[in-house]
């Protein structure tokens, strides 16, 4: 339970294909699904998959604070790409949710993101690998509206512009690629727009 009611649920059915009349191997995603950070598709896989442990997920505590430490803890030794995709993503999460709490944390949060963001082109391929295509990467958008507030328009420019090259032609949301173009867009009239 948090403070808000009941935190998220969600139930996996393991089962044999097979006893369903279905393959092996699950079908692929189509591409014009709506896949959300993955997250939820790389748990329910995550025991066939040997390449990555996602158990810390449930172990993540409900305080920004203690997860802050948890995860930077994780990132220190995890080395599988899709893992650390993930532990980046709760991680930049924690930070922002952390903004007023503590002086720094908006710093550390930008510098998470670039981390990230170094990370981005191995965990790309591990995710096309491993799908077909890429989950709604909230890196980049949640740094367009992080750097919007303060009129930072070059950066959430370069931003919107980096998460828009990342997805490619493999967006698993078309929404999420559509609103880092109309971000950009605006960035670009703002940065056009002459200077008083």
């Amino acid at each position: 339970m948090r403070e808000d009611g009941p935190g998220r649920l969600g139930v996996f059915l393991r089962h044999d294909p097979a006893d369903f009349g279905l393959p092996a191997q699950e079908a692929r995603p189509r591409r014009n699904s709506r896949m959300d950070t993955g997250l939820t598709d790389a748990i329910a896989s995550d025991e066939a998959d040997d390449a990555y442990d996602l158990s810390w997920v449930g172990d993540l505590p409900d305080d920004p604070i203690r997860a802050i430490a948890m995860l930077r803890q994780h990132l220190t030794h995890e080395r599988d790409v899709i893992d650390r995709h993930f532990l980046f993503h709760h991680l930049e999460a924690a930070l922002y949710e952390s903004r007023d709490a503590f002086a720094s944390a908006l710093d550390e949060y930008d510098e998470c993101c670039r981390q990230h963001d170094a990370e981005m082109q191995a965990i790309r391929e591990a995710f096309i690998s491993k799908w077909g295509m890429i989950p709604w990467l909230h890196t980049y958008k949640q740094m367009c509206i992080h750097l919007s507030k303060v009129k930072e328009f070059e950066q959430a420019l370069w931003w919107a512009e980096r998460g828009l090259a990342v997805y490619g032609e493999h967006a698993g949301r078309p929404d999420a690629v559509e609103d880092l173009r109309k971000r950009a867009e605006t960035y670009r009239a703002k940065l056009a727009r002459p200077k008083a």
